[in-house]
């Protein structure tokens, strides 16, 4: 009986911990993008074309390397591509700003595709797109992996201005959008009504408890 009661222990162990490592396994990642900076570059053609630079933060949270192949600025998510307008240039060039007055050269150069995210890892670098200069919302950051298409809101605006996200008491600069495997999204909502009727419950017994002793205080009070 006991060889029986630590077999299916065991088993129950080791079912559980291959459920824990397959859902570490599913992927999740936090885009935000950053500083935007404008500037012209001469093209093969012998066109000006105005670049966009876009720095870009990537967390991965999976125990599977994410690797990101494409990166496209749209206007609509996954809209059909109708022009070259926020096609990535992936090439290495240096970082500049030149809208209005101001004509800035940065001592750093744009990130080419691929790029690999470890395990449990981030990644941060700039991006530059063949993108006229915009300035409103409603464009989107399509980022292409091997397996699946992903988009993030983006919304372009000057590198002076400073998105800041409060999270947990704390303000960072930059606000990530987060983009799971549905079965994690799942996982999240059953643990949410979870905890939700967890609370819920544990409210209403403290109710009736405090209800019940302010009852028999009462009674214990007429009657003297």
């Amino acid at each position: 009986m006991v060889s029986l009661i630590l077999s299916i222990i065991s088993i129950t162990l080791s079912v559980i911990l291959f459920v824990v490592q397959q859902y570490k396994q599913l992927y999740r990642l936090g885009v935000g993008t950053g500083a935007v900076t404008y500037s012209n570059k001469t093209s093969t053609s012998g066109q000006d074309r105005q670049v966009m630079f876009v720095e870009l933060s990537i967390i991965n949270e999976s125990q599977t390397p994410a690797i990101i192949t494409g990166l496209t600025i749209v206007e609509k998510s996954l809209q059909s591509y109708s022009s070259d307008d926020g096609e990535l240039i992936d090439k290495s060039i240096q970082v500049k700003n030149d809208v209005g007055n101001k004509h800035e050269i940065f001592d750093k150069f744009t990130d080419t595709l691929p790029i690999v995210i470890a395990p449990y890892s981030s990644f941060r670098g700039t991006f530059a797109f063949y993108q006229r200069w915009i300035y409103r919302q409603g464009y989107f950051i399509e980022l292409e992996t091997p397996k699946r298409f992903l988009t993030i809101p983006f919304n372009p605006t000057p590198d002076f201005q400073i998105y800041l996200e409060n999270r947990h008491g704390r303000n960072r600069t930059i606000k990530y959008y987060w983009r799971q495997n549905p079965l994690r999204t799942f996982q999240n909502k059953i643990l949410d009504i979870f905890y939700k009727k967890t609370w819920k419950n544990l409210f209403y017994m403290l109710k009736k408890m405090i209800s019940k002793i302010l009852s028999n205080l009462k009674r214990c009070y007429n009657k003297n």
